[in-house]
């Protein structure tokens, strides 16, 4: 069985930095943070959970690696636990700070991100393109075809947009070539 896990909660504001600016670098990869282990305490519910796991495999960047971390750190996963770190888990790349202005990000907030997101994503036009992230989910397919068959449960640690697309890609496989799916299965107004 494989299971998706978003990151745990973290601080998006860079030191020094809007917010707006801050999650510019972040969703640029220009900017990465750890969880907030406060905040991770409320989001991690049932401890037990975790140990059923014989695999994790989670992306490379900061936040799912100290969302890892913490699993680790607070002895909530087996001890000979096989962990794999992929960047075909990492979170998709675009510029926040071309979906939206500073000032439109002040009163719409994340919504308009989102809602923008979906907007680019159809015409093709986030940094990594529907060609990149399509690859991406392929090869991540196929490297948990073969975990699956040497493990029974394999955790995948990644990020939201991210995993929102493989859950849609995974129902219906022509999201790449009739991308305009995406608006279908997402609503930009839910986090």
């Amino acid at each position: 069985m494989i299971t998706l896990m978003k990151i745990g909660p973290y601080n998006s504001i860079k030191k020094g930095l809007t917010k707006y600016e801050s999650i510019k670098l972040l969703t640029l990869n220009k900017f990465d943070t750890e969880i907030d282990q406060e905040q991770m305490k409320k989001y991690i519910q049932h401890d037990k959970f975790f140990l059923k796991f014989d695999c994790i495999v989670v992306s490379k960047f900061n936040r799912a690696q100290s969302t890892l971390k913490y699993l680790l750190d607070n002895d909530l996963l087996k001890n000979n636990i096989v962990i794999k770190s992929s960047s075909n888990l990492d979170e998709i790349l675009f510029d926040s700070g071309v979906l939206c202005t500073e000032k439109e990000y002040t009163r719409f907030g994340s919504n308009i991100i989102r809602k923008r997101f979906l907007d680019f994503f159809v015409n093709d036009n986030l940094t990594e393109t529907l060609e990149q992230i399509k690859s991406r989910i392929d090869n991540l397919e196929k490297d948990l075809n073969v975990l699956d068959r040497k493990y029974k449960n394999i955790l995948c640690i990644s990020h939201t947009f991210f995993i929102k697309l493989v859950l849609i890609y995974k129902k219906n496989r022509n999201l790449f070539s009739e991308p305009h799916i995406i608006k279908n299965n997402i609503n930009p107004n839910k986090r």
